[in-house]
């Protein structure tokens, strides 16, 4: 909530979903959270009442396995020194 505002705007609420999940959020779920008609309506309590499930039903090695998928280029199961250059 930069300048607090009191809300989220669209753009603060996709930073904030790339900060909390690691992924960008899709423009038809942020739509579904927060239409484009109403830009002031994404309060403190929607985005716990959003977030907190979701945070809690994560897989704790999904952030890991991600990151080991993003820096092992060829699939093959390990990192050496060159892939990390």
């Amino acid at each position: 909530d930069t300048g607090g505002k009191g809300f989220l705007t669209r753009h603060e609420l996709r930073a904030a979903h790339i900060q909390l999940f690691g992924w960008h959020i899709s423009a038809f779920d942020l739509d579904a959270l927060q239409p484009k008609a109403c830009p002031a309506a994404f309060e403190l309590s929607d985005f716990c009442a959003y977030a907190v499930p979701k945070l809690l039903s994560q897989d704790p090695h999904d952030s890991v396995r991600r990151l080991f998928s993003a820096l092992d280029p060829y699939c093959n199961g390990y990192i050496t020194l060159d892939d990390l250059r």
